[in-house]
């Protein structure tokens, strides 16, 4: 199971609350939690996903996501 971090745009609870259908749904995530207290709004995702598809998906309903490497 890998953990991945994303810097996002994601800004508040409404937010958080219009990606959480999305991220749920997808089997290969095992947790995921958004971190609105940093300058980065860090989303850390652990699962068995492509990173790729999380920014795609994100993207689709109008949200950035960027691959933190670390």
């Amino acid at each position: 199971m890998k953990t991945l971090r994303f810097k996002t745009n994601l800004h508040c609870q409404h937010c958080i609350q219009k990606i959480t259908p999305l991220l749920n749904a997808e089997e290969d995530i095992a947790s995921w939690h958004v971190d609105l207290e940093t300058s980065d709004k860090v989303l850390t995702v652990k699962g068995d996903i492509n990173p790729e598809k999380i920014i795609s998906e994100l993207e689709k309903i109008g949200y950035r996501a960027q691959l933190i490497n670390e």
